[in-house]
C-alpha cells in the first residue's frame, strides 16, 4: 500500500457533519475544524492532519457545541503528575 504522511486515522464517529472534527486545545477549549477527508473505511476515516497539530480530537457525542467552550477531557488522568 501507499504510505501516507501528515494524516490521522480516526474512528468514524469522530467525523461530524460537513467534514468537521471537534478538537481540544491545551486549555481544554473546543474548536470546530473543517478537515480534508482522504479516505473512509468501515469504522474509520483518514483525514489530513496538518492543521490539527497539538490538538486532541473529540470522539464522544456532544449535544450542545459552542466554539471555545470548555470541555472536560475524560481521557486524561488528572490525578497523576509528571515526574
Amino acid at each position: 500500500g501507499t504510505l501516507l504522511e501528515g494524516v490521522l486515522v480516526l474512528p468514524r464517529e469522530a467525523l461530524r457533519e460537513g467534514n468537521r472534527l471537534y478538537t481540544l486545545d491545551g486549555e481544554d477549549r473546543l474548536s470546530i475544524q473543517e478537515v480534508r477527508v482522504l479516505r473512509t473505511e468501515p469504522g474509520r476515516v483518514v483525514v489530513r492532519a496538518d492543521e490539527l497539530s497539538g490538538q486532541r480530537v473529540i470522539v464522544s457525542p456532544l449535544e450542545i457545541v459552542t466554539e471555545g467552550m470548555r470541555v472536560r477531557d475524560l481521557g486524561v488522568d488528572r490525578g497523576s503528575s509528571a515526574r
